[in-house]
């Protein structure tokens, strides 16, 4: 512009609607990035809520495995039999189960674990001294192994309906 001369009017006009809509703009983009900034922070949350449904899934599932893993070595032939590592290796995976399960399962976890635990002390018996039993005493154990051996298929038939609730992705407790 050359000194002495005076703008157009328009440009007058164009300075004062940008001089309007500059904070108009400004504040569209602030807007934007708070709700940019909004929406990451819920695909956060979401993420978190996944990976902690997960984390249980994934804690759960190892109780559950190890659970099966003693009801089926407790059912096998006796030469198969749950033996102290099993036992071991089940309280060392299911610990932590009163605070993965509801009070009900953690119940059911220890009435399998008496059981199973109760099917190798008789057979452990009957395997050791049949000799020295009378027969009236090792027919009364060896019906008791085999009610006890029925219980414990019964369980292995359960178990999927017992930690259903606990494993299903879409709907775990």
């Amino acid at each position: 512009m050359m000194p002495g001369m005076n703008p157009p009017a328009w440009y007058w006009y164009a300075t004062d609607i940008l001089k309007a809509i500059t904070p108009l703009l400004v504040g569209v983009a602030v807007g934007y990035i708070a709700w940019q900034q909004w929406r990451t922070a819920h695909q956060q949350a979401e993420t978190a809520k996944r990976k902690l449904r997960f984390d249980l899934f994934d804690r759960r599932f190892k109780v559950f495995m190890a659970t099966k893993r003693l009801v089926l070595s407790s059912a096998a032939n006796p030469s198969k039999r749950a033996d102290l590592n099993d036992m071991i290796e089940f309280e060392q995976t299911t610990a932590e189960a009163e605070f993965l399960f509801a009070p009900e399962l953690v119940a059911y976890l220890e009435r399998l674990r008496n059981w199973t635990e109760y099917v190798k002390k008789v057979s452990d018996y009957l395997d050791s001294a049949p000799a020295l039993m009378d027969e009236e005493k090792y027919k009364n154990l060896t019906r008791e192994e085999k009610r006890l051996l029925a219980v414990v298929k019964v369980a292995e038939g359960e178990l999927n309906r017992y930690f259903r609730p606990y494993l299903d992705l879409q709907t775990a407790k």
